[in-house]
């Protein structure tokens, strides 16, 4: 992994904004176990548990990646979250138990976390995980949740329960292992970054 004082975005000396061909996709991550998301920098989209800390991490990473404060969010006729005024800039954005985990980049990007727990044996056998899992190959349960889910969230389009594994073909993605997390970012353009940058939660939370 990588923390925060590793991820160095070149920018341009006036504007802020990174040299171009020089930003493609960056992943960050933060662990919120024990945080009070009340004192989150940014309020979330949701009521769901970790919304405010999913948002607060996005704009720590545009502040990275552009320089500049957290643009307006709203959602695209498919319901995809984005940045209607940098239609340049794309981002997806996870929250699951005691982590929260953003992709940024310059093309369409899906990113996805879960928990690593125990599932049901129903639910390990479903038969969308298996689907995916021919395609992908020898893959933990958790790494095709997320697989599938981060190929989801890329366009906005489809869902688990009549997902293809049609959809991963040309997509490049990578899994990461987080603390006691399992997760997933893919583009169809970008290539993924071997390591997340690890983000301290005071830098999300105040």
């Amino acid at each position: 992994m990588r923390d925060a004082e590793d991820c160095k975005i070149k920018r341009d000396a006036e504007g802020g904004v990174p040299h171009k061909g020089f930003f493609m996709l960056e992943v960050f991550y933060a662990e919120t176990s024990g945080a009070d998301e009340a004192h989150a920098n940014y309020p979330g989209r949701s009521k769901k548990p970790g919304s405010a800390f999913a948002v607060s991490l996005l704009a720590h990473a545009v502040r990275e990646i552009r320089g500049i404060p957290l643009p307006e969010i709203a959602a695209d006729e498919r319901g995809k979250p984005h940045f209607p005024q940098l239609a340049d800039l794309h981002f997806s954005y996870a929250h699951t138990a005691g982590l929260v985990l953003c992709a940024v980049s310059d093309a369409e990007v899906g990113a996805d976390a879960e928990r690593i727990r125990s599932v049901s044996e129903r639910l390990a056998k479903a038969p969308f995980p298996t689907g995916a899992a021919r395609s992908a190959g020898a893959l933990s349960f958790f790494e095709i949740w997320t697989l599938m889910e981060s190929a989801i969230k890329r366009n906005g389009e489809g869902n688990l329960l009549r997902f293809s594994p049609e959809a991963l073909e040309g997509l490049h993605y990578r899994h990461y292992v987080l603390p006691s997390c399992a997760a997933c970012v893919c583009s169809r353009d970008r290539t993924p970054p071997e390591a997340p940058v690890r983000v301290a939660i005071h830098t999300i939370c105040t």
